[in-house]
């Protein structure tokens, strides 16, 4: 649930002679608003808020209206707690898909806005395609992963692959390889009429 504060409030001047149930009193009129996306305030949910004094100051001083033939009054700022909400509804699904690929799952609403600029830029595909290949990189390391919007405005889809932490593992798997060359070569000298080394599967593991 979202609540938008008009741009003027508290300090416009319908506001400042408030008290502070009286602005208490808006801010649940307008949570009511945007929990059930409506634009006008049920004159049953009205008169459960505050005070009756409080309530007859805020129609006398047109802070709230009636709304003319219906029993519903109208908030100051009913019309952007409904365009908050409507945003928050039609968020654009090529994010959502996105985001659930995106390792790093913070600063949400900032990575959407660079995902917009981002897609001005390159396409879907190929965004979703490099977003994947740095997800699942297996030298990408948790701590060292940029926000999103980071990722995204620095335009990192263009990367190349991580580089390798660690160095040692194919220093060794070279070494190994380098071994097994050395053993056919003296083999193939020794005897050449024996049958050939035959091919050996290896991994080499480092702590």
């Amino acid at each position: 649930m979202k609540v938008s504060i008009p741009d003027d409030f508290p300090h416009g001047p319908a506001y400042l002679p408030l008290s502070p149930a009286q602005l208490v009193m808006l801010v649940k009129g307008w949570m009511y608003l945007s929990r059930h996306n409506v634009a006008a305030l049920p004159v049953q949910i009205w008169e459960s808020l505050g005070s009756e004094n409080d309530r007859q100051m805020l129609l006398e001083r047109s802070v709230v209206h009636r709304v003319p033939g219906d029993e519903q009054l109208q908030l100051p700022g009913a019309g952007r707690v409904a365009r908050s909400r409507a945003v928050a509804v039609t968020s654009d699904p090529r994010f959502d898909s996105w985001w659930q690929v995106w390792p790093r799952k913070q600063a949400r609403r900032d990575a959407e806005r660079a995902f917009t600029t981002a897609l001005a830029k390159v396409g879907f595909a190929e965004l979703m395609r490099a977003t994947v290949a740095f997800s699942e990189d297996p030298n990408r390391e948790d701590r060292f992963t940029p926000y999103g919007a980071t990722w995204l405005n620095g335009e990192r889809w263009h990367d190349a692959p991580l580089p390798d932490r660690n160095p040692n593992r194919r220093t060794a798997e070279r070494g190994f390889a380098d071994a097994l060359d050395i053993g056919r070569q003296l083999m193939a000298e020794m005897s050449p009429e024996a049958a050939p080394m035959p091919a050996i599967a290896y991994q080499v593991e480092t702590l």
